[in-house]
């Protein structure tokens, strides 16, 4: 988002300008002003689309990456608690809403640091083999279950079914135009509560 001559640009290709209420220029005393009055519905917009395209990713993980509900509870999750920590799921997160020069920005990253690596009982890892940081590209693929019937009648789970979980994130975001429709909701919404009509590009 751009403020240029007192004008507000949104740039996710959403908007092209905006309308004011009389009610609303009757606000405004200049251009700092109006600058103070749209930062905080914009701030407030991409907060709520951020915290709804985490949303989206974490489910994407949960059923693709941990098989939630099917795949659950795993003997061989961590220190034989049949269940995920979910630190890596944890890990994706928005960073905090920045101000660089006439732009609001925040960014989706890949937070491994915060997740904890224990060789001895494979998490996020093996002995001398810790793989945090590379973990959110070994875990976005397609594999199928791989089962193997042990002595005792029981089946043991070699490979775990996954899905590309990014990838489909990402084709649900651009090619899906789940983004746009977020984008569209939460802005209207946020400057509507102020009398403000944005103008679709």
């Amino acid at each position: 988002m751009k403020w240029e001559n007192s004008v507000v640009i949104l740039e996710a290709r959403h908007f092209s300008g905006v309308r004011f209420t009389g009610e609303f220029y009757a606000m405004i005393k200049n251009s700092i002003e109006l600058e103070r009055k749209l930062s905080k519905p914009a701030i407030k917009a991409i907060k709520e689309i951020s915290e709804s395209m985490i949303d989206i990713l974490r489910k994407y993980i949960d059923v693709m990456t941990y098989g939630i509900p099917e795949g659950l509870p795993n003997a061989y999750y961590y220190n034989g608690s049949k269940m995920p920590t979910f630190q890596f799921r944890e890990a994706f997160q928005f960073s905090p809403i920045d101000f660089i020069f006439n732009e609001i920005e925040t960014e989706l990253f890949y937070n491994w640091e915060e997740m904890d690596y224990d060789g001895a009982t494979f998490l996020h890892g093996y002995i001398d083999v810790d793989n945090r940081a590379a973990l959110a590209d070994i875990l976005n693929v397609n594999t199928d279950k791989i089962s193997q019937l042990g002595s005792a009648g029981d089946s043991a789970v070699l490979q775990k079914k996954r899905e590309p979980y990014w990838d489909e994130f990402i084709l649900r975001m651009f090619l899906d135009e789940e983004l746009d429709k977020i984008t569209d909701k939460y802005f209207k919404k946020n400057f509507g509560e102020l009398g403000i009509s944005l103008v679709k590009s």
